[in-house]
């Protein structure tokens, strides 16, 4: 009984690390042939990813929050750690200070979250620092940033 479900278990390991090495949805992936890179991932063209700029903005569905990434180092995002940096608004435009932020970096197309967590700083004048923004991975990454109850997603593509 030990033996079946240890191969079960390690069925299942193998089943979900094969599921996490692709994430455009095309299933079509292609290796370097350096056993170190992994195969490379090509989300570019997928139709939720946002093309990185300085100051891209986004409004929550109810339209009373909106959110710039005022910027990214390094821009645009890539696997590893990432900084942030982001205003913070209300629906009339003007400036969230001192809020309180969750950040959620999320893959859609695998089911898991950052193992690391964002930490958010300053916001006094309603603009805040957003450190450990890690994506370990190559693929498509949701973040998701909250305010309250209203919230925005950025959707970029993380090559590899």
């Amino acid at each position: 009984m030990a033996l079946l479900r240890f191969v079960l278990t390690a069925a299942s390991v193998a089943a979900l690390v094969a599921g996490c090495t692709s994430s455009d949805g095309s299933g079509s992936s292609s290796s370097s042939g350096d056993v170190d890179s992994g195969p490379t991932v090509s989300c570019e063209h997928d139709p939720r990813v946002d093309t990185y700029v300085a100051n891209l903005s986004k409004a929550s569905a109810s339209g009373n929050l909106k959110v710039t990434l005022v910027s990214s180092d390094p821009a645009p995002p890539i696997r590893g750690t990432n900084t942030w940096k982001v205003k913070v608004m209300d629906g009339a435009g003007n400036p969230m200070p001192n809020a309180t932020l969750t950040v959620a970096p999320f893959m859609p197309d695998h089911g898991h979250p950052s193992n690391v967590k964002p930490q958010v700083t300053g916001g006094a004048d309603g603009t805040y620092d957003i450190g450990n923004v890690y994506f370990f991975m190559p693929g498509v990454w949701r973040v998701t940033i909250t305010v309250g109850t209203d919230s925005v997603e950025f959707f970029f593509c993380v090559p590899g």
